[in-house]
């Protein structure tokens, strides 16, 4: 999940590369390049293709470089202009619960809950079945095509022990 932004033009290039490469993955286009092991090349403008469907035309330059942490990095070949990426990231993260939605004119407000990723042996106590990490604020823009995501803002987070 990226920082708080309430315009796209806030963004990092960091932010917006990294959300446009997750979509990227999720959207399942990941199977239409070539594979190399357990990595696919995929050209710089195609994640920028990605950024503008998830964020809209409001976007600063985006200055393109590896990014990412740990086990899952994205890396940018400047020689090829795309960046290496694994077919089968793991990562752990959040489960999404849409919680409430809204909308004014074209403007579309989402509220998410995510749920704390929890080991399979514990989801199924009653300490841990639905505990929420954090919940956020989503502002969409509805398009002739899709949402773009105009603002996030982080309503609340809560530790987890």
């Amino acid at each position: 999940l990226i920082e708080a932004f309430n315009s796209p033009s806030e963004l990092s290039s960091d932010q917006i590369i990294t959300a446009s490469t997750w979509a990227f993955i999720m959207s399942g286009d990941i199977e239409k390049y070539e594979h190399t092991l357990d990595m696919v090349s995929v050209p710089a403008v195609d994640i920028e293709k990605y950024a503008t469907e998830l964020f809209g035309t409001n976007l600063p330059s985006i200055e393109h470089h590896t990014v990412g942490s740990g086990d899952v990095k994205f890396y940018y070949n400047a020689d090829s202009k795309s960046y290496n990426i694994p077919v089968n990231p793991v990562m752990f993260s959040y489960k999404p619960d849409i919680s409430a939605i809204s909308k004014n004119g074209d403007i579309h407000t989402v509220e998410v809950k995510y749920i704390q990723e929890t080991p399979s042996w514990m989801s199924n106590t009653t300490k841990y079945s639905k505990v929420y990490a954090k919940i956020v604020k989503f502002k969409l823009r509805k398009t002739e095509t899709n949402y773009t995501i105009n603002s996030m803002e982080v309503i609340s987070v809560n530790s987890i022990n």
